[in-house]
């Protein structure tokens, strides 16, 4: 019989190992699904889900009472697993600040556009085009849209402003929408390729009658 989150709590502090494995059993899709929001591949989330939960155990004295469990463990996996990325691909928090990816400027695609792209689309194509995002722009999105940090907390996290941090939001959101809408266009384009071609074949086929 599954046990409570306060017998979750007691176990974990006592390091009662059946009891970590229960919760690790309970709760490691959430992990696994947190850690592949900020992974390049299946792979790589599932080292940083299993470093997590290393750190989720080992520093449970960090543990407040009151707080839901699982939330305090989202939130150590999601902070772990920004700082693996940044020691992977030795990044300082520079990252956050470079705004050198060649996105057009903010006002290219005003929000009455945004919200259509937004809405033509499933939450699951969402975090697909997420993946393709530029690391910082990935980052700033998972923490202020999905995770719903504040610009104060990522800001406080990452070492920026909370001007830039909603800078950098604005050119993730910018950068996300080009995404959507020109794979909506290609998907576009080569429906009406394929239309033609059924076009020009009917005709043939008359001919030939």
């Amino acid at each position: 019989m599954l046990k409570s989150e306060a017998e979750h709590i007691q176990g974990i502090q006592k390091g009662d190992r059946s009891i970590m494995q229960e919760v690790y059993e309970l709760y490691r899709r959430k992990v696994f699904g947190i850690c592949l929001r900020y992974a390049e591949n299946k792979e790589e989330a599932a080292d940083f889900a299993h470093d997590g939960f290393l750190k989720v155990f080992t520093e449970f004295g960090k543990f407040k009472s009151g707080t839901p469990l699982e939330a305090w463990i989202a939130t150590v996996i999601r902070n772990n697993t920004i700082n693996q990325i940044r020691k992977k691909s030795r990044l300082s928090n520079n990252v956050f600040v470079d705004e050198s990816y060649g996105v057009t400027d903010v006002d290219d695609i005003d929000q009455e556009e945004q919200d259509y792209w937004m809405k033509t689309i499933t939450s699951e194509e969402v975090l697909v085009f997420m993946g393709e995002l530029p690391l910082k722009y990935r980052l700033i999105l998972n923490m202020y849209a999905i995770d719903g940090m504040t610009h104060a907390e990522i800001a406080a996290f990452t070492g920026m402003s909370e001007g830039t941090s909603k800078s950098q939001l604005s050119r993730a959101r910018v950068k996300l929408i080009q995404l959507i809408r020109n794979d909506y266009q290609k998907k576009s384009e080569v429906k009406r390729n394929n239309i033609s071609k059924v076009n020009i074949t009917t005709v043939q086929y008359e001919q030939v009658r």
